[in-house]
């Protein structure tokens, strides 16, 4: 339990969730409220420890999205008491607890006021700018947020936290190459978060998918090298694998659309279709594999999202059934074709076994007798008079007409014949 609490909240699940500020009391009687700085009491009590401090934030968030409020105030005076009310992070804290309880637009603008004010007198204070940011954005009032983190960001460019949300800000308006920019200044500051990568290959992606300006290419490009960065960095991670799958399956199936063009300078261009053919085989291979052993219930395969597993599954499944499809329409190809030929050649074999032999001929003279060609059966249907079935003709007429299936020797033999019957 101490692990969960000490991880970001916002990536435990709603059951996760539920579990921790349930336990809140619990943890909160087996604490005091404040500790003392004699080192002679701290010989009788429990020691003051970091990771104590970390576990009430994450309580106050875990106990406000359950709807425990008094949990919630209980550890926001212990933090007080530790280190006073004028402190950055527990001002912020407060501030959150105010926009959990607020029943109306009007309270919520009320709290968004004080963020205003605290801002004036001190505009270097990074905690309360970002809840003024959240704020907006939970408002609906997504240009005031952009532009307000725009306005942090001038002032500390290397908040990597801050450019990720700007980028998401950016995404959720539709604006891809905003984002992406904002993403790669993330990426800068985090050159090995594989999961940034991914995110960064998942965002070029839809811009790939939803671009006006004729240059999805580029962008397709840019995604297969970020998918490919992201499960260089982390051998194992779903996301990576799902997006290097999406992105190939979708260039593998319009290839036709996209001529091959000179890349410009620093630019990555689109790997050849044997590479890219590659790339899909192995992203495939490695989720099947990931599938099935969170499936059976691995011990070392259960830290994934179960909402990404089912993702996973029902891209493979798709992945799997146009497979079979395509098979099932070759071996149908195929079969019509050897179908269509062997009927053409039991039509020619049957026009051919109901004629009378040359040496039953009673007229045809010397072709009829020697055959064309050398051929003696054509030579006994010239010399046969009306001898041929004319529903025979027709059938043998039709699949000519219609050729598809017949090989050039079926086709061209059955032509001979019937120019002999002078149809």
């Amino acid at each position: 339990m101490a692990t969960l609490l000490a991880r970001p909240q916002a990536q435990l699940s709603p059951a996760e969730a539920l579990h921790l500020a349930q336990q809140a009391p619990t943890i909160l009687k087996g604490n005091p409220k404040a500790f003392s700085a004699s080192p002679l009491v701290s010989l009788f009590s429990a020691a003051e420890t970091v990771e104590l401090w970390t576990i009430y934030e994450n309580l106050i968030v875990t106990c406000l999205q359950t709807g425990d409020d008094d949990s919630a105030h209980l550890c926001l005076e212990r933090l007080i008491l530790r280190f006073g009310g004028e402190n950055e992070r527990v001002m912020a804290l407060k501030g959150l607890i105010k926009e959990a309880e607020a029943t109306n637009n009007n309270e919520l603008s009320a709290v968004l006021k004080e963020y205003e004010d605290i801002l004036q007198q001190d505009g270097t204070n990074i905690y309360i700018a970002k809840r003024r940011v959240a704020l907006l954005r939970s408002m609906g009032k997504t240009p005031e947020a952009i532009s307000s983190l725009v306005s942090l960001l001038e002032f500390n460019p290397t908040d990597a936290e801050s450019w990720a949300e700007l980028s998401d800000l950016y995404l959720s308006q539709g604006l891809y190459s905003q984002a992406i920019y904002a993403l790669e200044e993330v990426i800068v500051l985090a050159p090995n978060a594989w999961n940034l990568h991914a995110k960064l290959g998942e965002v070029t992606l839809m811009a790939a998918n939803e671009t006006s300006d004729g240059s999805p290419q580029k962008y397709l490009a840019n995604s297969v090298k970020r998918f490919c960065r992201s499960i260089e960095l982390c051998e194992d991670y779903l996301r990576g694998y799902y997006g290097l799958k999406k992105v190939t399956d979708k260039i593998l199936a319009e290839a036709t659309k996209f001529k091959k063009q000179q890349p410009e300078e620093d630019e990555f261009s689109l790997p050849d279709q044997d590479t890219l053919k590659k790339l899909n085989q192995a992203a495939t291979q490695k989720l099947a594999e990931i599938v099935r052993r969170y499936g059976a219930q691995e011990p070392l395969w259960q830290g994934y999202n179960a909402d990404e597993i089912a993702a996973a599954r029902e891209l493979l499944d798709k992945s799997s059934s146009e497979v079979v499809r395509v098979h099932k329409v070759k071996i149908s190809t195929q079969a019509c074709q050897e179908d269509a030929s062997h009927r053409m050649r039991a039509c020619t074999a049957w026009a051919m076994a109901v004629l009378p032999g040359p040496r039953r001929l009673t007229s045809g003279g010397s072709n009829a007798e020697l055959g064309i060609a050398g051929h003696t059966a054509r030579g006994a249907i010239q010399g046969h008079a009306g001898g041929v079935h004319p529903g025979l003709k027709r059938k043998m007429i039709k699949f000519i007409h219609r050729r598809d299936g017949l090989s050039s020797q079926d086709w061209g033999f059955s032509m001979l014949l019937l120019t002999s019957l002078d149809v």
